[in-house]
């Protein structure tokens, strides 16, 4: 039976180490930091430009103004810095993040993803291989316009 997105964002919460600066893409990454243990220290980062993200807020304590890259409501820690996008792809391309988690919208049978190749980053993607309507995600051929190989 395959995995749903909590199993798979609790399996990828095992690849976090403690002092770790940690990037969260878009989707099942979001999840991760709810399966983190809490006996390490890691600091999230999110793509839309914050450094120091908490918790989702708990109902009718959310800000709109402050979210994640897939537009959830988040909170912030003491110390969150905020920064454009640009500058926090930087920090990913660069190596600055221990990290990276990200969410791939489309996989080859090769497993080709498409998304950016960060040379010598420390890189995981989440993806569910089945569809609610029970065919596979995956595809002989990508079609994005951006991608990278295995």
């Amino acid at each position: 039976m395959a995995l749903d997105k909590n199993q798979i964002a609790k399996r990828i919460a095992q690849e976090v180490k403690d002092g770790y600066y940690v990037n969260l893409g878009i989707g099942i990454p979001t999840l991760v930091a709810n399966f983190v243990r809490e006996d390490i220290s890691v600091e999230f980062q999110s793509e839309n430009g914050v450094l120091g993200m908490g918790p989702f807020p708990f109902e009718g304590e959310e800000d709109a103004d402050i979210i994640n890259a897939g537009k959830q409501t988040i909170t912030t820690l003491p110390g969150a810095s905020f920064f454009d996008s640009a500058f926090s792809f930087g920090m990913i391309r660069a190596q600055k993040v221990d990290l990276t988690i990200l969410g791939a919208m489309e996989v080859s049978e090769n497993g080709d993803i498409a998304n950016w190749k960060i040379p010598g980053s420390n890189i995981v993607t989440g993806k569910r291989h089945g569809r609610r309507n029970g065919f596979s995600r995956f595809s002989r051929k990508y079609y994005r316009s951006h991608d990278a190989r295995k």
